[in-house]
């Protein structure tokens, strides 16, 4: 009788515990998005006050359930590949989002979160060769995600002033062009500069980084929690690689910290000495800087280099050869576009047929992938399926190019 009732307290411990696993959101996603949408409002109310104001609540932003519900959602509508640990987007969801969320929650709080190591990710790059990308876990990638909630307003609002338009809210390649086109002072301009920071996510200096983010916040936390992350190294070939310079390329704050790392030099580029001694327009999209001036910017690209360089940046020339300028009269491209000056100093401006025919071939590609997979699945079913009338489902595969319509086909005549 004695073990009858142990095993029946066993079993109901057993039930608890399953219980905890399904567990039930304190917060909705609606309720969520609605508190990080309060609490952005508030904080632009207080940098419009304070333009220097720092944040002292971050830590307690990123261990909010509230901001790790909408940190996942971001997470999961970017999707993107698995991190260290294999578990995809997908899996996460279905093992119980709310649980792990509340767990993760928890584990900040208390200190026992750890960031895991990168997965290295070799992607190909339009004009040729590889970019290497360091992809976090799904579990760090959330936390990342409610690190940039809880730091747009302060980014939109300290670059409301600054011709920066790569991964700041509300702005991208769209804005960036819009600009050119409604500046007086390019359609002034006679000469164009194209520069491009070589390796820049690679050759950010981290000490320098965390004097930066100290402009931004007070939270010893939040920064120890962001220096972590910073240095984190990833697996190259089952071995662990230590990160001693540099942010990982691939992570969801990585473009916000660069940005943070270079509002100095875009302070400096967009001043209005530099701006009237040069007759200069500034515009950066991530690491890529447009100069429209009206003199020759020999000086004055010695002078950007100067600067990069002491904060631990190179740059080299996109356009014009060794010179790293052209007259812009001629036509050059910058952010997938073609810009072309006109007679009466206004820009005419189309997409770039060489970067439309790269996504074309990824397309096809892509395509062709599907198509091998469905064929070679469509084959497996017939093999599978090697008794009874599969001779019909094999001719009816034979009879149509498309395998999913002939499938349909054949069981729309077994209804």
């Amino acid at each position: 009788m004695h073990s009858l009732d142990a095993r029946e307290e066993k079993t109901s411990m057993s039930k608890i515990t399953y219980r905890r696993k399904q567990h039930i959101a304190r917060y909705s996603p609606e309720e969520s998005r609605q508190y990080v949408l309060e609490f952005q409002k508030r904080q632009a109310e207080r940098i419009g006050d304070d333009p220097v104001y720092q944040e002292a609540n971050l830590f307690n932003c990123i261990s909010d359930e509230r901001f790790l519900w909408c940190g996942w959602e971001r997470v999961k509508e970017n999707a993107g590949a698995c991190g260290i640990d294999m578990e995809s987007v997908q899996y996460f969801e279905s093992v119980g989002a709310a649980y792990r969320i509340h767990k993760l929650s928890q584990a900040l709080r208390d200190g026992t979160y750890k960031s895991m190591p990168l997965r290295v990710v070799m992607i190909p790059k339009p004009g040729g060769g590889y970019r290497e990308l360091h992809i976090p876990a799904i579990e760090d990638r959330k936390v990342m995600a409610a690190m940039v909630l809880s730091m747009e307003s302060l980014i939109r609002n300290r670059f409301r002033d600054l011709p920066v338009h790569g991964f700041i809210p509300g702005r991208g390649p769209q804005t960036a062009i819009d600009e050119i086109k409604k500046s007086l002072i390019a359609q002034e301009a006679k000469y164009a500069a194209h520069l491009d920071v070589v390796a820049f996510f690679d050759s950010l200096q981290q000490e320098r980084l965390r004097l930066c983010l100290r402009r931004y916040t007070d939270d010893k936390r939040a920064e120890k929690i962001i220096m972590t992350w910073v240095r984190t190294g990833c697996m190259t070939g089952g071995l662990y690689v230590p990160a001693h310079e540099g942010v990982p390329q691939g992570s969801p704050l990585s473009p916000t910290l660069a940005n943070i790392y270079l509002e100095e030099f875009d302070r400096w580029m967009s001043s209005p000495e530099v701006v009237e001694e040069y007759g200069l327009f500034y515009l950066r999209y991530a690491d890529n800087l447009l100069l429209l001036i009206n003199r020759k910017p020999d000086d004055l690209i010695a002078a950007v280099k100067d600067r990069l360089v002491q904060v631990g940046l190179q740059v080299k020339a996109k356009i014009g050869g060794g010179n790293g300028w052209k007259k812009i009269e001629k036509p050059w491209s910058f952010l997938g576009f073609i810009l072309n000056k006109q007679a009466d100093g206004t820009f005419q401006i189309r997409p770039h047929p060489e970067r439309i025919r790269q996504k074309m071939e990824a397309f096809q590609e892509r395509r062709q992938r599907t198509e091998r997979y469905i064929h070679r699945a469509a084959q497996g079913l017939v093999r599978y399926y090697a008794i009874g009338d599969a001779d019909d489902l094999k001719v009816t595969l034979r009879e149509h190019d498309d395998p999913v319509e002939a499938m349909e086909k054949w069981l729309r005549t077994r209804r």
